[in-house]
């Protein structure tokens, strides 16, 4: 698991943490990411992107702010997730874990 942890805010740079499954049947990756505050920086939006590939399962992510709001969505400022299963039926969505913030969607 990819874990980024801060014990006040932790900045994020607009752009993409890809943890996605290569090329051919593989898992997304997991990622976590802690802090008091999530906060994204640089006016563009933050994604996280941990998708199967092929007959591959979806990743898990984890996000944990204990004393900010979050917005979910592609605008400046926002998170962005993505942890889809592969191209096939066999292939399951994963997880995401919010925890210790409210949840405002963009």
């Amino acid at each position: 698991m990819d874990r980024f942890d801060a014990t006040g805010t932790l900045n994020l740079p607009t752009g993409t943490l890809n943890v996605s499954g290569s090329v051919g049947n593989y898992n997304g990756g997991n990622v976590s990411l802690s802090g008091n505050k999530l906060l994204v920086n640089g006016g563009g939006s933050f994604n996280l992107l941990a998708s199967g590939t092929g007959n591959g399962n979806g990743g898990t992510v984890s996000l944990d702010a204990r004393d900010a709001d979050l917005t979910i969505g592609t605008a400046a400022g926002n998170i962005s997730v993505a942890a889809t299963g592969g191209s096939f039926a066999a292939a399951e969505d994963r997880s995401l874990w919010l925890a210790g913030f409210r949840i405002n969607r963009a």
